[in-house]
């Protein structure tokens, strides 16, 4: 794995943590809206794509 790769990877990780945490900050607080589960569950399924290629890369050093 590439350097970009890492970063990549560092990124979505974040990206997808704020979700997570606005989410939970909205569910707490009885403000969950359609949209925002939506964006969630996708950048979730994009992050775990990436997580399967990055350990693919991994296994094949």
């Amino acid at each position: 794995m590439s350097v970009i790769d890492h970063v990549r990877l560092a990124v979505r990780l974040r990206e997808t943590q704020w979700l997570i945490d606005d989410v939970a900050h909205h569910t707490a607080a009885h403000r969950l809206e359609e949209r925002e589960l939506a964006e969630t569950a996708r950048a979730l399924a994009e992050l775990a794509e990436l997580l399967e290629e990055t350990r693919t890369a991994l296994s094949h050093r």
